[in-house]
């Protein structure tokens, strides 16, 4: 049989592979840096909150339509929601009501009981197959 003594190129490429890819990855990192710090950080709150009105009860259930993460989806959201037939959806956000699990929901209907809103989101389920609505309680940052 033929033998060799160097060792199997599997293992060996690998680990050089490996060692090559981390210099020259460190290298590039360096010489083209992800930003320039001449330019602001871009942030997802350049716009102002969306308002609430303020005939929202201070606890209340609703039907969460989306939780987008920034205002700009969110505002959008809500209009493709009225555009679609849904009148009424509105953009809450955490700090008015800390129980949302996203900073911004799109919700739609203000109920005093969870079954009245789960009644609400059946018909929303419904009515709009592509809508996947939830139950949320909502209560009033004071």
């Amino acid at each position: 049989m033929y033998e060799t003594r160097w060792p199997r190129p599997g293992p060996a490429l690998l680990v050089v592979g490996t060692i090559f890819g981390l210099i020259v990855g460190g290298i590039l990192g360096i010489s083209f840096p992800a930003s320039s710090s001449d330019q602001p950080p871009a942030t997802t709150t350049d716009a102002p909150p969306p308002r609430t009105t303020a005939s929202l009860p201070t606890s209340f259930y609703t039907v969460v339509l989306a939780s987008p993460l920034s205002s700009q989806e969110a505002q959008a959201r809500a209009a493709q929601f009225q555009a679609q037939g849904i009148k009424g959806a509105r953009v809450l956000t955490r700090t008015q009501f800390p129980s949302l699990g996203a900073p911004f929901a799109v919700c739609v209907g203000t109920h005093d009981t969870y079954d009245a809103a789960n009644q609400a989101a059946k018909a929303l389920r419904a009515q709009f197959p592509s809508v996947s609505p939830y139950v949320r309680s909502m209560r009033r940052a004071t």
